[in-house]
C-alpha cells in the first residue's frame, strides 16, 4: 500500500509540475541581435514613396532577405530568415523596430540600430537609387 501511495504522489507531482515548467520554458528570452548585409533602396521623386530590398546574415535568422516600403525614411517591412520564419518591423531613424512574426517570431519584439555606408546615388530624374551596405546591433525578443 505504501508503495501505491508513492508511486501515486510522484505521478500527482509530475501532472502539476510539467505543465509549470512547459509554460516557462515558453516564455519570451531577450537575446542579443546583429545583422550585415547589402541594400538597394529605390525611391520615386516624385511622390517621396520607396521600396528597400536587402539580403544578408543575423543572429537567430540565418541568412535572410528584408522587403521594406515606405515613405520619406519612415518605412515597414518583412525581414524572412533562412528557414521561412518571418519578422515584421518599422524602419525610422535607422532604427528598425520588430513589431511581429510567424514561427518562433510570432509575438517578437525589440530594436536595432543601424548604420549604413552608402556605396551610391543614382537619380535618372525619376527615380533615386541607392545601394550600399549595412550592420546593426540591438535587442530581440522572442
Amino acid at each position: 500500500m505504501r508503495g501505491r501511495n508513492v508511486r501515486f504522489v510522484a505521478s500527482l507531482a509530475v501532472c502539476v509540475l510539467l505543465p509549470v515548467i512547459s509554460a516557462v520554458a515558453k516564455d519570451s528570452i531577450s537575446r542579443p541581435f546583429y545583422i550585415q548585409g547589402h541594400f538597394q533602396q529605390i525611391i520615386n521623386l516624385s511622390s517621396s514613396m520607396g521600396t528597400t530590398a536587402a539580403e544578408g546574415t543575423a543572429t537567430h535568422l540565418g541568412r535572410s532577405t528584408l522587403q521594406g516600403f515606405g515613405y520619406q525614411g519612415d518605412f515597414f517591412g518583412t525581414i524572412v530568415a533562412a528557414n521561412g520564419d518571418e519578422i515584421s518591423f518599422h524602419f525610422s531613424d535607422n532604427v528598425i523596430s520588430f513589431t511581429g512574426g510567424t514561427g518562433r517570431f510570432k509575438n517578437v519584439s525589440g530594436e536595432c540600430s543601424i548604420v549604413a555606408n552608402i556605396l551610391s546615388y543614382v537619380n535618372d530624374g525619376t527615380t533615386l537609387t541607392i545601394t550600399g551596405d549595412f550592420t546593426g546591433s540591438g535587442t530581440i525578443t522572442y
